[in-house]
């Protein structure tokens, strides 16, 4: 019988003719690449891209009278629901809260009043307010400025970042009266 080229033969020295493989040459092992994920990192990413609620003041019924005084109603949210966010590390809360802060448009100083840390609200009840000594029409600017905290998993942190002023789209006094 001839010697099969797949098949060993026996030899004076032992077995020949092995299945011819490829060699492998061993590689090094590549290194593990570790991603480090910063909790506050993440609060801090999440926290800019939050819809936050922005005011729409009003000072009805549109005018104010001169020597009495004028009530600015919000028309907004300081203590929003809480954001959650599912991340690689848990969930991410984030609790924001929220103050205003009011430019009467009258060039009174200071010309930023606040912060208040409450809404607005309409006469009798109302507690942001302002009186105006000269007739004219005025534009007042309300902004809304935001503080947080936050937990993701075992972490949590009060958060003593605001984000930039959030502008209103503002009000305008159609006249202030004598």
């Amino acid at each position: 019988m001839l010697p099969s080229p797949n098949r060993p033969t026996l030899t004076p020295l032992g077995v020949s003719n092995f299945i011819n493989l490829p060699v492998c040459v061993a590689t090094p092992a590549q290194p593990r690449v570790v991603i480090v994920i910063d909790p506050a990192t993440l609060a801090v990413r999440f926290w800019h891209t939050l819809p936050l609620p922005v005011p729409k003041p009003t000072i009805p019924p549109g005018y104010a009278i001169t020597g009495k005084t004028a009530y600015l109603v919000t028309n907004g949210t300081l203590d929003p629901t809480p954001y959650a966010e599912n991340t690689p590390l848990g969930e991410l809360n984030i609790m924001a809260t929220g103050s205003y802060q009011v430019d009467w448009g009258d060039g009174t100083s200071p010309t930023w009043n606040g912060p208040y840390g409450f809404e607005g609200l309409p006469w009798p009840n109302g507690s942001i307010g302002h009186t105006y000594d000269v007739t004219g029409n005025y534009s007042v600017i309300v902004v809304e400025n935001w503080t947080a905290s936050w937990t993701l998993g075992p972490a949590t942190a009060p958060w003593p970042v605001s984000t930039p002023r959030r502008r209103s789209p503002g009000t305008t006094l159609s006249s202030c009266r004598p």
